[in-house]
């Protein structure tokens, strides 16, 4: 999936190759997150939060081989973030002037 030399350049700092690696990865990503969420918009917002993720800390990874374990363990955990965010109730304060006294 992903060679050894791109990660390599990637943990360089070369934005070009991990663009490579975003081609490649981001449909194995999207369907992961579309599974979990089965929303698309929130699918494709969920990848683009773990690729932004992945680049943040992609001198972290310490081998080709484990690129797509990692990649994997971000979007799930990414999902799970988003599944929790939908799941909050809206905050009720004493104060809100919308509340008929």
């Amino acid at each position: 999936m992903i060679d050894k030399e791109l990660i390599n350049e990637c943990k360089k700092g070369d934005l070009s190759n991990f663009k490579k690696i975003v081609e490649l990865t981001s449909p194995y990503a999207f369907s992961v997150a579309f599974r979990m969420l089965g929303d698309e918009e929130k699918a494709r917002d969920t990848v683009q939060d773990t690729l932004i993720t992945i680049w943040e800390k992609i001198k972290r990874i310490k081998s080709a081989e484990s690129y797509k374990t990692w990649l994997y363990r971000v979007v799930v955990n990414k999902c799970y973030d988003q599944i929790r965010k939908g799941n909050r109730k809206p905050e009720f304060r004493a104060d809100d002037k919308s509340q008929n006294g």
